[in-house]
């Protein structure tokens, strides 16, 4: 399963929980200025290109699986920092 491009553009949510079962983010959150954390379930295992496009107040990212999960999580640039956050 997984969140398709520009399904969430352009909203006022400061918070987005991603529900678990989802594997794949595809360019699907831009234009989010109110956007400013989201959490990612432990189902996650590839974030795609712009999959957080233009949400510039982002500062927290929260993730629900371990370290080596984390690890292992496909993190197509330029997203590279995702999860440095």
């Amino acid at each position: 399963m997984s969140i398709e491009i520009d399904a969430f553009t352009n909203i006022g949510v400061t918070a987005i929980i991603i529900s678990d079962g989802i594997k794949e983010l595809n360019g699907c959150f831009s234009h989010l200025d109110s956007l400013k954390s989201i959490t990612l379930p432990k189902s996650i295992t590839k974030i795609d290109k712009f999959a957080l496009y233009n949400c510039p107040a982002v500062t927290d990212i929260y993730y629900r699986g371990t370290e080596a999960d984390k690890a292992s999580i496909n993190i197509v640039s330029p997203n590279v920092d995702l999860l440095n956050v």
